[in-house]
């Protein structure tokens, strides 16, 4: 056994960004260095970097927040993961779901103050908006899992020192089988989060691609794709450096999305997102721009990594996208023959939402989990209790919604089983 000591760290700046990015190798672009360099404070601003070295050398690193304010953004929200109407409404509504879960969804605004005092502060482990739990560690090391071990028995040490109430894996993968089953040992209490998609690239041509639909669904795929090439809109790929003289443009585009989705979000934060994004990953981001008479109309920013292309960031101008498929053909269909043709693609993760869409496209799907650990045993009894009913309501609501079309096998740590 290695001796392993603690250091807690509250700036990435304190941690080398080759140290980080060595130990993320495997891991996914929301956990490379650059992504947490943008969004270091876009949770809260009480970062914690909690690390395991041996001497001096850098063993792992568990990135958390500690997460006081409870109206925090819905999908990084240790309450609302779970309390949400909408998250509640699936539950409750599917089927014979247990009375517990059906008050709670009468109620869920009236014991808002009482799940706050529950969950908060909270000590949040995710990505930020990259909707991910990891913890960074060499797999190939001999002692990776005393590594892991010594870094979630850290997180607990740093609950009790700050008066934490609660510790959260937002958003952790069943594929992710190193942390899931490490926190299952621990004690940790899962819930159903939502369908991750994902679209393996299995095919050498885009005619492979569409081989794979039946004829209904084919036609409407090709009519989509000739309709869009009849507005004279063209698609682009761009060169970072060529994007610097547009960033004004592409930032209003995804404001004037998220507005539309119902996100608020000030121009000049968007603006420095985006910039802040090429800045920090120049090496993973690829750009896909749409354009009428020169004039740019829709944006889309992808990250590849490890042979993963993610893309992540949409915007469109709608007085001119309106009706022509612009989406569909910037997001699916451009993109899997762009991937193609590079030949080093071997999956596109498209994330969560949208559901319909992706499955009507190909793409396949696993879920995403969230784990707790209640620093009060009484209410983690309470709620072990209350998740075992609405795991087994979400789970079917799924199934009855999504049927074979979900790839996962179930996640036998899960508590609900």
């Amino acid at each position: 056994m290695v001796d392993i000591k603690t250091r807690i760290y509250h700036k990435l700046d304190n941690i080398p960004q080759l140290e980080w990015d060595c130990l993320a190798k495997g891991s996914s672009i929301f956990y490379n260095y650059g992504w947490f360099k943008t969004f270091e404070h876009e949770l809260s601003n009480e970062p914690v970097y909690i690390t395991a070295y041996a001497g001096k050398r850098l063993l792992g690193i568990l990135p958390a927040f500690i997460v006081r304010d409870p109206n925090t953004y819905v999908y990084h929200n240790p309450r609302d993961v779970i309390f949400s109407d909408d998250f509640l409404l699936q539950a409750a509504n599917f089927g014979r779901a247990h009375v517990l879960v059906r008050a709670f969804k009468k109620l869920n605004k009236r014991i808002h103050p009482i799940l706050n005092k529950i969950f908060f502060p909270a000590l949040v482990c995710v990505s930020p908006l990259g909707y991910e739990s990891d913890l960074l560690v060499d797999r190939t090391d001999v002692y990776h899992n005393d590594i892991v071990v010594h870094l979630l028995n850290e997180a607990e040490q740093v609950a009790q020192s700050h008066r934490i109430r609660s510790v959260m894996f937002l958003w952790a993968h069943n594929t992710n089988t190193m942390l899931t089953k490490k926190l299952y040992e621990h004690k940790y209490l899962g819930s159903y989060g939502k369908p991750t998609f994902i679209m393996p690239v299995k095919w050498s041509s885009f005619d492979g691609y569409l081989s794979d639909f039946n004829s209904n669904r084919k036609y409407s795929i090709n009519k989509e794709i000739k309709h869009f090439a009849k507005t004279g809109i063209s698609l682009e790929c761009c060169h970072n450096q060529e994007m610097s003289a547009s960033l004004d443009k592409v930032a209003a585009l995804v404001k004037e999305l998220m507005q539309r989705h119902g996100y608020e979000i000030s121009f000049d934060k968007q603006f420095n997102r985006i910039k802040d994004l090429y800045h920090n990953l120049p090496n993973e981001t690829v750009t896909y721009l749409a354009k009428i008479d020169n004039k740019i109309i829709g944006y889309l920013l992808s990250f590849v990594k490890n042979g993963i292309c993610y893309p992540k960031l949409l915007g469109f101008d709608n007085n001119f996208t309106s009706g022509t498929f612009t989406y569909f053909n910037i997001f699916f269909y451009n993109l899997i023959k762009s991937v193609i043709e590079t030949g080093k693609i071997k999956q596109i993760y498209y994330g969560f939402a949208s559901e319909e869409a992706k499955f009507k496209r190909g793409c396949q799907s696993y879920n995403a989990y969230n784990y707790y650990k209640l620093m009060n045993s009484t209410w983690h009894c309470l709620l072990d209790k209350f998740l075992k009913h609405y795991n087994k309501a979400r789970k079917n609501y799924y199934k009855s919604k999504y049927g074979h079309l979900v790839l996962e096998k179930e996640n036998s740590f899960l508590n609900s089983e």
